[in-house]
């Protein structure tokens, strides 16, 4: 959706091990140890004039406001941010006059993570599968909303008895504890509180649900359900693709998300005690999907659009930056990729999107789009566009 546990704020997600060498613009990594940016020019941008800039306009237009809203203690760059998008929204309905737009108001800079690495990308998509609002024989897993006693710890003071790693906990009258574990969670600590929302076919169908933090859910009548993101139990993440690699010595380009699936369905017994490796548990929202061409809500409130949306580090990045990648786009199916250069708009996030030169894309809904998001793993050119004045990041360095 990486496993991105919860790429639609905070979201992960496995991918396909692939690694392939390749270049972005031809521009020297930094020295040094620390992140950098370097200057480029738009000219300098592999496909810059290919791309459809109207469509990443019109994306980056639907952010503008919520961009804007989260800047809240930095006055002068909410203005500056302002008054882009202001001039965004004159923008002529055409391509040229799109690129032009991006062109005068911002400034690309090219990433360059520790020791001068480049970008690495990774993509999630939004599955699609059958579920029932009432249990039976067939499906029996529920999907849960917030429990009422979660509460979250970001931003708060908390009681020695918490570890700094946990993000949210349960209250109990005056206290706080740790929230229950998805072990614990899948035992029944939750049995009874009337918290069920849908119920899927398996356990694993679930967790990768769970991964990508969003779905649509087929019922029986033919009607959709969309489960979006609505918080966690505070555990962090643990990659499971990770522990059976090393566990199995299994080779990284033969466990995609695909065979990790069937692997834990046809091994039940096993599947359980490794899912319960990632501690982390995902609780959702629903509603019947009426507009079916709409994408999943992410970090931003707002709908994702497909192979424009990017999710990055949000302690990095102000949501709703431009960013230029640079990287390869699997032809699933075959052994060949092929160039995929395009500006996204970064409105989500996730739990393993970590580092300033980290993007997830995400590919849209249903099987095709899984199947592009489960094979991407590629390293490449990760670029921001920073409006003209707007100062330039604290961990960027000198």
């Amino acid at each position: 959706m990486k496993f991105c546990d919860s790429c639609m704020v905070p979201r992960i997600f496995f991918v396909v091990f692939f690694l392939v060498s390749g270049e972005g613009s031809s521009l020297s990594p930094a020295l040094g140890s620390e992140p950098r940016l370097g200057f480029l020019s738009f000219s300098s941008l592999r496909g810059w004039t290919d791309d459809n800039q109207l469509e990443a306009l019109r994306v980056f237009s639907s952010s503008c406001s919520h961009l804007v809203a989260r800047i809240k203690k930095r006055p002068a760059v909410r203005t500056l941010w302002r008054r882009v998008c202001r001039e965004a929204g004159a923008v002529p309905a055409v391509n040229a006059a799109a690129r032009f737009f991006f062109e005068q108001n911002f400034r690309p800079y090219r990433v360059y993570s520790n020791r001068g690495k480049q970008g690495f990308f990774t993509g999630y998509y939004e599955p699609e599968v059958n579920g029932s609002l009432v249990p039976n024989n067939n499906f029996h897993v529920p999907i849960y909303r917030p429990p009422r006693d979660l509460v979250s710890l970001r931003g708060k003071k908390r009681p020695v008895n918490l570890s700094d790693i946990l993000t949210s906990a349960r209250r109990v009258g005056e206290h706080l504890f740790p929230y229950y574990t998805r072990q614990e969670i899948e035992q029944g600590a939750l049995v009874g509180d009337a918290l069920e929302l849908v119920w899927l076919r398996d356990k694993v169908t679930a967790f990768f649900i769970h991964i990508q933090g969003s779905s649509r859910v087929r019922l029986a009548d033919g009607r959709i359900l969309r489960l979006s993101f609505a918080g966690k139990n505070g555990h962090p993440y643990t990659s499971v693709g990770n522990v059976i690699r090393k566990l199995y010595d299994i080779p990284p380009s033969d466990l995609t998300a695909d065979v990790l699936r069937q692997w834990l369905k046809d091994r039940p017994h096993e599947a359980d005690r490794l899912m319960w490796k990632n501690e982390s548990f995902v609780f959702f929202n629903s509603a019947l999907l009426r507009d079916f061409e709409s994408g999943p809500i992410g970090a931003m409130n707002i709908a994702l659009t497909a192979r424009r949306s990017l999710a990055v580090d949000h302690k990095l990045y102000d949501l709703g930056i431009p960013v230029w990648i640079e990287t390869q786009a699997p032809e699933v199916g075959t052994s060949f990729s092929s160039p995929f250069h395009h500006l996204m708009i970064a409105q989500d996030t996730g739990a393993a999107i970590v580092g300033p030169a980290r993007g997830d894309i995400f590919f849209g809904s249903g099987e095709a789009a899984g199947h592009h998001a489960s094979v991407i793993r590629y390293p490449g050119a990760f670029v921001i566009l920073l409006p003209h004045g707007l100062p330039l990041p604290k961990w960027a360095g000198k």
